[in-house]
């Protein structure tokens, strides 16, 4: 009797452990969850990819500056935030000519992927 109990007690441990598991959505060949990304025209990827470049390394450089920044022992709390807007007009500016593009990759965009840097 004892073994059968230890024995449901593990099933049941098991079911309640492995479950949530199988009921994930979106698992597939894309994996955990992403979903999978819809086809974008090649030229007009490169096109974009050469036009935002520029825009992504100021981006790149604005974020290390407001770190530094944020990091001194008494920040410029306004400089900071004209930093933190200029990063915001670039993201809206990237966002902006993903779209005129026709590339289909969302709005918080995520081509540094699909360009390759």
């Amino acid at each position: 009797m004892n073994i059968k109990k230890t024995l449901a007690l593990a099933l049941g441990l098991g079911t309640l452990l492995t479950g949530p598991v199988f009921a994930y959505k979106g698992m597939g060949p894309q994996g955990m969850g992403r979903p999978m990304a819809p086809p974008v025209d090649q030229a007009k990827l490169q096109e974009f990819c050469k036009e935002v470049q520029p825009l992504y390394q100021r981006e790149a450089q604005l974020r290390a500056e407001a770190r530094s920044l944020i990091l001194q022992p008494n920040p410029n709390w306004d400089t900071i935030l004209a930093k933190e807007q200029e990063l915001a007009k670039i993201r809206v500016e990237i966002m902006k000519k993903g779209h005129e593009k026709g590339l289909p990759l969302g709005k918080h965009g995520h081509w540094r992927r699909y360009c390759g840097w």
